[in-house]
């Protein structure tokens, strides 16, 4: 699918948890007495005022190991260091994410009993409709990946219908934007490798985030706007639901004459003149598809002229992809 995220880098923030703690100047032991999370205070001030035992320190990062261990897929040592992680419950997006990959660590252990448990435990607090951070929104679609990685289609779908309802609740129309890449990007993935009956209505429901009450946002979010758009139409195109996928290709046109970055209005003509050809080829138009095609061609010259190295590359990558693909008609 061609996008370029211009977040794609963007690390994770994690919250840590410690339990009771001594402190060597006695008039700081009562402040200190009760627990202190990482939300009060930064780690550094933790090392600073406290003397750490080595469970202090295993508590301390515990968050930090269980991601690392789930991002690199060794789930018995997630599924330890996640149960330590929901001791303390919270009515939080943040631990209902956790609540779901322990699901899924107990789940691939043969523990489907438990890891059900769990899953509906995370499932009802999302439900119960705590503000979701965009960070953990994107983290929710790793999981939704996760699950459909084991074939638990059903369960991804779920989470993913889910996940549409909390990016409706994120104010910030940039971070919106990004969570919405981010799910969408997962989605294609998800339909490409599994029977995604419901696709249709979570494509749409996706737009539906994007509209607030109006086609396109200001100036300001276009750029972001339309390469959401274009993942549209390309999730479109893979169910090949070719009406929806010309209907919303056209509102993008419409909306790329507001661009004013040439750069930016370069690569997104490139990616919706990608998305036309294969609309075109799914609906048997060769000669509309290469004419189309031959339109893309005529742009290398103001391709080859960008300054900005990332718009250019991912340019040149979709026209080269759309090249091999219009010989094989």
């Amino acid at each position: 699918m061609d996008v370029w995220d211009p977040d794609e880098n963007e690390k994770k923030q994690s919250e840590e948890k410690t339990d009771e703690v001594s402190v060597e100047n006695p008039k700081q032991r009562d402040q200190a007495s009760a627990s202190i999370t990482a939300s009060d205070i930064t780690v550094s001030e933790q090392v600073k005022s406290m003397h750490l035992d080595d469970d202090d320190v295993v508590k301390m990062f515990a968050e930090e190991d269980a991601e690392e261990f789930w991002k690199v897929k060794r789930y018995n040592e997630a599924r330890k260091m996640f149960m330590q992680l929901i001791e303390t419950p919270e009515q939080t997006s943040r631990f209902a994410a956790l609540l779901l990959k322990l699901s899924f660590c107990c789940i691939v252990a043969g523990d489907v009993g438990e890891g059900r448990g769990y899953f509906v435990r995370g499932v009802k607090i999302l439900r119960e409709g705590p503000q979701c951070e965009p960070k953990c929104a994107k983290d929710l679609v790793l999981v939704a990946e996760r699950f459909a990685e084991q074939k638990l289609v059903k369960r991804s779908l779920f989470l993913m219908q889910i996940i549409v309802d909390l990016i409706k609740g994120i104010q910030n129309v940039g971070q919106q934007l990004d969570v919405c890449m981010n799910a969408m990007s997962g989605l294609g993935g998800l339909i490409e490798k599994n029977d995604y009956g419901d696709a249709n209505q979570l494509v749409e429901d996706l737009i539906s985030c994007l509209r607030r009450d109006q086609e396109a946002p200001d100036d300001q979010y276009l750029f972001k706007w339309i390469n959401v758009m274009n993942i549209c139409i390309n999730l479109f195109i893979i169910i090949e639901n070719i009406s929806s996928g010309l209907k919303y290709s056209e509102e993008a046109e419409t909306a790329l004459m507001r661009v004013n970055d040439g750069d930016e209005k370069t690569y997104l003509k490139v990616a919706l003149l990608n998305a036309r050809v294969m609309i075109s080829l799914q609906s048997n138009k060769l000669i509309e598809a290469k004419r189309v095609f031959g339109e893309m061609e005529s742009m290398l010259p103001k391709i080859h002229e960008m300054e900005d190295i990332k718009l250019k590359e991912g340019s040149l990558g979709i026209f080269e992809r759309t090249k091999q693909i219009i010989p094989q008609f």
